[in-house]
């Protein structure tokens, strides 16, 4: 299904290097970062993902938690980083 989106300046120009790169069209490199991303997000079970949801009451807890996100992210071992 068609739709548009805006990227600033320097994404799209990226975008565009990265899926000549790998001889895709602009699109088609779009939709396959999207449904990488979407694979991700599904590999974590939802009740997970609603613990985190409450906002932290001060900058130091949202540091302490985005900190530990960053652990646990990073720790993964089934699935490495997403290739985009």
């Amino acid at each position: 299904m068609p739709t548009t989106i805006h990227l600033p300046d320097p994404v799209l120009a990226a975008v565009d290097e990265r899926a000549r790169a790998q001889g895709m069209s602009r699109s088609r490199y779009i939709a396959r970062a999207v449904q990488k991303t979407l694979d991700a997000e599904r590999s974590w079970r939802p009740e997970v993902l609603r613990a985190f949801q409450p906002a932290p009451t001060d900058d130091e807890d949202r540091e302490a938690v985005q900190e530990m996100l960053g652990i646990i992210a990073a720790g993964r071992t089934r699935k490495g980083p997403v290739d985009l």
